[in-house]
């Protein structure tokens, strides 16, 4: 029976680019960083759907009034399904909004596990920038990424075949954090503070 029901996950997963999951509670984040995230922390979904898969982040939504980010830290929450033909993909930081991907900051080569990348130097990313995970080592979008079940207000997570053509991922949004620190633009009553001081 087990064996039997095995067989039936495994051919229903292959129908589809995406599995349901048991939803698991997750935690995270450093207390010395700012943790970006858009998933609500509860996984529900696999997924090996586009050859690229992505979040692209806007640091308004944490921080309004904040001039950049600067990256020291991101993780993209991987899963080796089987038959998965490698665990290798790459981890890359993008600049670009909601468009798209458009000028690459760093490209890191990973084995799953473990999907995370500490960047030392810190990267500056500006105000829009983009966590990709690139499974183009792989024939069947290998390894596949975790997301959550809430269907989000604004899409921020988008998969993609050719790097194109980005499309949402409507069911949630994709596990894949950031860590860092906000850069702050000096605004006109920082301007008038330190005015005042001299």
């Amino acid at each position: 029976m087990l064996k039997l029901m095995m067989v039936f996950l495994a051919s229903t997963a292959f129908a589809f680019d995406f599995m349901y999951v048991e939803d698991l509670p997750v935690g995270g984040g450093s207390v010395d960083l700012v943790y970006l995230q858009y998933d609500d922390g509860s996984i529900a979904w696999m997924t090996w759907g586009g050859m690229y898969r992505g979040v692209w982040w806007n640091v308004e939504d944490f921080q309004p009034g904040a001039s950049g980010f600067i990256l020291e830290y991101a993780e993209w929450w991987l899963y080796p399904e089987i038959p998965g033909d490698t665990t290798e993909c790459y981890l890359e930081i993008w600049t670009g909004d909601s468009a798209g991907p458009v000028l690459l900051l760093d490209r890191t080569l990973s084995m799953w596990p473990p999907g995370c990348v500490n960047y030392d130097p810190p990267i500056s990313c500006g105000t829009d920038f983009w966590a990709v995970l690139n499974t183009e080592l792989s024939a069947g979008g290998w390894p596949g990424i975790l997301g959550d079940g809430t269907t989000p207000a604004v899409n921020h997570s988008f998969y993609s075949d050719d790097f194109l053509t980005w499309e949402p991922w409507v069911l949630g949004d994709y596990f894949i954090r950031c860590e860092g620190e906000f850069e702050m633009g000096l605004d006109g009553c920082t301007w008038g503070e330190i005015k005042a001081i001299f």
